[in-house]
């Protein structure tokens, strides 16, 4: 004989599927509701406005270019651009540190205490530059032993530490990656010219490939340190000679 269910069981089966359907509809709503306000998060944090975008990225390539205005990073822009291959890498791998660590030091400006700010930003800046080396040196292990020394110490790049104590930890992400981009992609497009200009004149080749066949001695000098301090010295100058033209030269950051 087959015992039917039993009221109790009928009404406790009834209301659990009544609350299995409002948790699933609230559940359904909160993930609505938490996807909208991230989205709007997203939206606020990384949006920037065409002309703010603009700004920051004329003045990072030419009219604050962080090596031939600014004068930052020059220890590793000089020891890395007697040859145009090695200062192309040396300007690679500090965009790549400069854009990741803008992004999340940005990202953490309002985590981290004012105090340890400054020390947080450094270790990110460090921790990227370990990442990035270690990569280089998997892909590039022989230009990566030609940097030697230098590519640790993007780490300590007055590039990298004054964007990040000075811009990166004051605004929000869309505008710390914009400006990074501009400042990283100015000071690899400097350093490729300066590499380029120096084994030209020095070396007598660009990328490795000999551009007067011996027919004329190269300036050897330019291919030393104190060489690449004259070339430099040079472009700066070119650098503020076209800005004054363009009256910009009083021009503030």
């Amino acid at each position: 004989m087959k015992k039917e269910p039993s009221k109790g069981w009928l009404d406790f089966r009834d209301k659990a599927g009544e609350q299995l359907k409002g948790a699933g509809a609230r559940a359904a709503g909160g993930l609505s509701a938490g996807a909208k306000r991230s989205g709007a998060w997203v939206k606020g944090s990384f949006r920037v406005e065409k002309g703010d975008a603009a700004r920051l990225l004329t003045e990072g390539l030419f009219f604050q270019n962080p090596l031939l205005v600014l004068t930052l990073g020059v220890t590793c822009a000089l020891a890395s651009s007697a040859e145009l291959k090695s200062a192309v890498a040396m300007g690679g791998c500090t965009l790549l540190v400069l854009l990741c660590s803008a992004l999340v030091i940005s990202l953490t400006r309002n985590i981290l205490p004012a105090p340890v700010r400054r020390v947080g930003g450094l270790a990110i800046v460090a921790a990227f530059t370990t990442a990035v080396g270690m990569v280089f040196q998997v892909l590039a292990p022989n230009r990566a032993a030609e940097l030697g020394i230098y590519l640790p110490l993007i780490a300590v790049n007055t590039l990298l530490l004054t964007r990040a104590a000075a811009f990166d930890a004051e605004n929000k992400p869309g505008r710390a990656l914009v400006d990074a981009l501009g400042a990283g992609v100015g000071y690899a497009l400097a350093l490729a010219l300066l590499g380029l200009v120096r084994e030209a004149l020095g070396s007598g080749s660009v990328w490795g490939v000999s551009l007067f066949g011996g027919e004329l001695h190269p300036a050897v000098l330019l291919a030393a340190p104190c060489g690449g301090f004259l070339v430099l010295g040079a472009l700066t100058a070119l650098v503020q000679w076209l800005k004054n033209r363009n009256g910009k030269g009083e021009k503030e950051p």
